[in-house]
């Protein structure tokens, strides 16, 4: 169990406003949307299967194309980062052959890992599927 899992809906709301900047009533209105809809099956770390871990990694992908997002994972030396994040085109430095990460045919080669966009350190950056702890859409709220 995480500290997280040990909060209250009000700590987690203020916790998510914290993290995102967004206004805590339409996080509440995202986690009422979200809670009226169909729970998703929860695969985490090394519970998935390879079908589940690339369902995952295009989900993630598909989500950061539209939009910028901050995901929370264990990087592989065991220290927890958060990164704000995005594969949308408008974000993106032009593909170069100079900057391999650049190509989109380049960082799709593995779908157990992730190559983003860091919006903040403005770079390449990239995590494992597996290692995901929390990933939170800036259109979806908390999930």
């Amino acid at each position: 169990m995480n500290g997280l899992d040990m909060m209250t809906e009000e700590e987690s709301l203020q916790w998510a406003h914290d993290l995102t900047g967004e206004p805590i009533e339409k996080l509440k209105e995202w986690r009422k949307i979200k809670q009226s809809e169909e729970p998703e099956p929860v695969w985490t770390g090394h519970d998935m299967s390879d079908q589940q871990l690339r369902y995952k990694w295009e989900e993630y992908k598909r989500w950061l194309e539209g939009e910028i997002a901050t995901v929370k994972f264990t990087k592989v030396n065991g220290e927890e980062r958060v990164m704000r994040c995005t594969l949308q085109e408008s974000h993106l430095p032009k593909a170069t052959k100079q900057d391999p990460m650049s190509m989109k045919k380049i960082r799709e080669l593995n779908h157990e890992v992730l190559s983003v966009w860091d919006v903040k350190a403005k770079g390449w950056r990239s995590f494992r599927v597996r290692n995901v702890t929390s990933f939170i859409s800036d259109n979806i709220g908390l999930g």
